[in-house]
């Protein structure tokens, strides 16, 4: 079943949007989506698709930005509210979603909780001819093997800019290794890794941390059993 397509010029979402297993959200191309809170975003169990050529591009942004959208001032207060990063949340792709992808889209705001605007979890998500700016973290992903990472391409990347992010990447990592690890940097993205769960290094499993590479422990630490 589809949930339609969303052909207004501009909407605002004051909580989570979620698109089931099976159903299909289209976004059409000069589509504003404005946030209102920290917790609002979509959350995909099955197929967003969000396609727009650049010079009529899809944004999904704050409720505060009055740059876009139509009224660009949403709220009626005379422009008094400027727009901050982690505004809103994010594009959230859960395990099993399929055929999602965006495309001429702009981004701006979002990340609240370091999620990253838009957070994938066990699917990929192509993105291209896109802009994230201004996001408290741009993208997120929890259990990224970085491993088969070498540049923005292997993320499904193509012709995405990063601007004025606090972070441009952000990977969730925790749980048991089950083999050899390496936390390692992403050419063009910087990214922060979020230890918000322990960490466990069991006996012959061998982790490396390289040099540049920023960890934040959110209550939570490493127990090393292998070596480190």
């Amino acid at each position: 079943r589809s949930l339609g397509s969303w052909d207004s010029p501009t909407w605002y979402l004051d909580g989570a949007v979620h698109v089931a297993d099976g159903a299909t959200l289209t976004i059409e191309p000069g589509v504003t989506l404005k946030m209102g809170t920290e917790n609002a975003g979509i959350i995909v169990d099955g197929t967003l698709l969000a396609v727009a050529p650049v010079d009529n591009p899809i944004v999904f942004t704050s409720v505060d930005d009055d740059c876009v959208g139509t009224p660009a001032d949403t709220r009626s207060d005379a422009w008094n509210r400027a727009p901050c990063p982690g505004d809103w949340n994010s594009l959230s792709f859960r395990p099993g979603s399929t055929g999602s992808r965006l495309d001429g889209c702009v981004i701006r705001f979002g990340g609240s909780g370091r999620r990253g605007a838009v957070a994938a979890t066990g699917t990929d998500v192509p993105i291209a001819n896109s802009l994230f700016e201004y996001n408290l973290a741009a993208l997120g992903s929890q259990g990224l093997d970085l491993e088969l990472v070498h540049d923005k391409r292997d993320l499904g990347l193509s012709n995405v800019a990063f601007l004025n992010n606090v972070a441009d990447m952000v990977v969730h990592i925790g749980g048991t290794l089950t083999r050899d690890a390496v936390l390692r940097d992403v050419p063009g993205l910087d990214p922060v890794f979020v230890l918000d769960r322990d960490l466990i290094i069991p006996f012959g499993t061998h982790l490396e941390i390289q040099p540049g590479v920023d960890i934040y422990a959110v209550s939570a630490g490493i127990d090393v059993y292998g070596s480190l």
